[in-house]
């Protein structure tokens, strides 16, 4: 249920929900929801069920792998603080609100890149429904990078290439997951 929960807020789909037995009624118009999280492959593996592969929801996931080993101090006495310009960018992105607007570039893209065949396409086996997503993806991606160097809500075709980029760059990487 859950799963199905998850994939409706991604979207983002009404949701609605009627608790058993009593008479509240949960009703959200557009939810949105996201997560970053970290994981291990072999968990991965392990806890999202082999049908959860086919239905969708992984579908809705960018899954970025890397086996990276970033060696550190482990004796260090400074603590590292959080940035004032972080925080500032992150209050700023969270007081934007409103619906973005595609510029006549963007969307020029965005219809030659369809048109070719949303290439280049992952081809892992576990990745097929995943490669249906592609698009909404993209355009998430379009409006982070929007928002990380403006606050006006309009995505360009400087967008499309960044998201393009992230989008092609996770995806080179997404099959180790699964080796």
């Amino acid at each position: 249920e859950m799963v199905g929960v998850l994939s409706a807020f991604y979207d983002p789909d009404p949701y609605g929900h009627n608790r058993r037995g009593k008479e509240i009624k949960i009703k959200i118009k557009r939810p949105q929801l996201n997560i970053l999280c970290g994981t291990t492959p072999s968990n991965l593996m392990k806890f999202i069920p082999e049908g959860a592969w086919d239905q969708g929801f992984t579908s809705r996931i960018i899954m970025i792998f890397s086996d990276e080993r970033i060696v550190g101090d482990d004796f260090a006495t400074e603590a590292r603080g959080i940035s004032t310009d972080l925080l500032h960018d992150i209050k700023a992105i969270n007081a934007l609100v409103g619906e973005f607007k595609v510029t006549e570039e963007y969307r020029t893209c965005i219809n030659n890149w369809r048109a070719e065949g949303e290439v280049p396409v992952p081809n892992h086996p576990k990745l097929l429904h995943y490669t249906t997503r592609r698009r909404v993806h993209l355009y998430k991606l379009s409006m982070v990078s929007a928002v990380d160097h403006s606050d006006v809500l309009v995505l360009t075709r400087a967008d499309f290439n960044r998201a393009m980029n992230w989008l092609v760059e996770a995806e080179t990487y997404m099959p180790d997951i699964f080796a």
